[in-house]
């Protein structure tokens, strides 16, 4: 639950037992854990549903790490930032009545808290491709590698908003292989 009162907020998504779907899940308590950062908070979450909304409220920032599906080379990286007011009202509507309330996606999400009134800051998405979703495999060579690149790139979305991501890169990376056991 949110238990954090600071404006920025991580999130990382996804099942630590799936191979590269746990890559969000893994990078995010890794940052977590190494981070001597004060003004984020961190949160991991294995699923998604419409009762995480919490993560985005009274935030000036938020950034989700997620795996994506799309056309895609496997471990090349996304970055999306979300502007639910760019969709038409017939449009949003369409997005809500497809939403399920148990499982849903980080866009779902953030159209949900917009529809509902929910004051919300910048949101992005820091996705990676995935190459496969095996069950208590690790993440895949081409996710590994591409893992130092994301938390580039959300160092950089933090410095665009002023702020500055201080982690441990040694303690990071035994984190990751941890995670990825």
């Amino acid at each position: 639950m949110n238990n954090c009162s600071r404006r920025v907020s991580i999130v990382g998504i996804g099942n630590p037992l799936l191979g590269d779907d746990r890559a969000g899940y893994c990078l995010v308590e890794a940052l977590r854990q190494c981070s001597s950062t004060q003004d984020i908070c961190f949160y991991t979450l294995e699923t998604l549903s419409s009762s995480e909304i919490w993560v985005l409220e009274n935030k000036d920032l938020v950034v989700f790490v997620d795996v994506v599906e799309d056309y895609s080379k496997p471990g090349e990286i996304k970055i999306y930032k979300a502007d639910p007011q760019a969709l038409s009202h017939e449009e949003l509507v369409e997005v809500l009545k497809n939403i399920d309330p148990h499982e849903t996606d980080p866009a779902k999400l953030i159209l949900l808290a917009y529809a509902s009134g929910i004051d919300i800051g910048d949101i992005y998405i820091v996705g990676i491709r995935a190459s496969h979703y095996a069950i208590g495999e690790p993440v895949s060579e081409p996710v590994r590698r591409k893992l130092q690149n994301l938390v580039d790139n959300i160092k950089s979305i933090l410095e665009d908003h002023g702020l500055e991501l201080v982690y441990d890169k040694k303690c990071f990376s035994e984190k990751i292989r941890i995670c990825n056991n």
